[in-house]
């Protein structure tokens, strides 16, 4: 009963948090549209026979996730998108088989996202996972193979991207925090300072390279990158299926020479991307829009998914 109380007393404060936000943008519509984190989503490629029969594509999808999920069927609520022709190799072809990516998502999750936005008195009309919001604001209709890197604050999400379809994931615990921590040990100063100067490395983008302090801290994250990419080649066509680029986006991407970093690291071109690309705003803003651009790539990628077709 303690939990269920916590549980309720916690979607209320976002409930409130989230209305008070959206009276503060000043925005009138009731309706929106949220992403899932990846964490909370289990997605996997399945095999099956060629057929347009939506129930005995839904009667499959229940039998292999039966098989691959982690929790009952019935915890889950089961969604799938069908694989470019791009995915269909010569000996699936031949068995007149098609790739399908199916994806799972917690009842509990999309009731608790529901819950949260209705107690703030909006309408929840979609909800996405990050990786698909992310693919729409950062690679558009690019159908090449993209290694995606989101470092957050706490968390570091990678993802390997082929024909915009997100094809494996990894999340792990290192971000923004560590990178504070480096300079907090280095330069003896609170968190709170050590946040100020890397937005003011960020902003001044001294030097050529990333500062070796840092290294230690990144190296994890490269190491992931290096474990996928080979898995990813060896999975999906050897080194044909090698990712051409790597993107980075959120907040803790911004540190000064991370994508130069990786460039000289992996071979390949290497860049912090803009969800603003495919956004019309008055030049004036441009700078302050580049500063805060990365932290905005879920939210731009929701938003394009309402206008733009998939």
């Amino acid at each position: 009963m303690r939990e269920v109380a916590k549980c309720v007393a916690e979607v209320k404060r976002l409930s409130l948090v989230l209305k008070a936000l959206v009276e503060k943008s000043g925005a009138k519509t009731k309706t929106a549209v949220a992403s899932i984190p990846i964490s909370s989503v289990f997605g996997a490629v399945i095999t099956m026979e060629k057929t347009e029969d939506k129930g005995q594509i839904d009667t499959t999808l229940r039998q292999e996730a039966k098989k691959l999920l982690p929790v009952p069927l019935e915890e889950v609520v089961l969604d799938y998108s069908k694989l470019p022709d791009l995915f269909t190799d010569v000996e699936t072809a031949r068995k007149n088989q098609m790739k399908l990516l199916m994806t799972a998502a917690p009842r509990k999750v999309i009731a608790r996202y529901t819950a949260i936005f209705k107690g703030a008195g909006l309408t929840l009309k979609s909800l996405e996972t990050e990786s698909f919001a992310l693919v729409g604001a950062l690679i558009g209709n690019d159908p090449a193979a993209v290694m995606l890197l989101d470092v957050g604050f706490s968390r570091t999400n990678l993802y390997l991207i082929r024909g915009r379809i997100p094809l494996m994931h990894r999340s792990i615990n290192i971000g923004g925090r560590n990178f504070s921590k480096v300079l907090m040990e280095k330069l003896n100063v609170t968190e709170q300072d050590a946040e100020q100067i890397k937005i003011d490395m960020a902003a001044k983008r001294e030097g050529t390279e990333m500062l070796d302090i840092f290294k230690p801290a990144v190296d994890p994250i490269v190491q992931e990158i290096k474990y996928h990419m080979q898995l990813f080649e060896k999975q999906l066509g050897g080194a044909s299926a090698r990712p051409e680029k790597i993107i980075l986006t959120g907040g803790s991407s911004l540190l000064p020479h991370l994508d130069v970093y990786l460039e000289e690291y992996f071979k390949i071109r290497a860049y912090v991307g803009d969800p603003w690309a495919r956004i019309v705003y008055p030049d004036v803003l441009k700078m302050a829009l580049d500063q805060i651009g990365p932290r905005f790539g879920i939210s731009i990628g929701l938003a394009l998914a309402e206008i733009l077709p998939r």
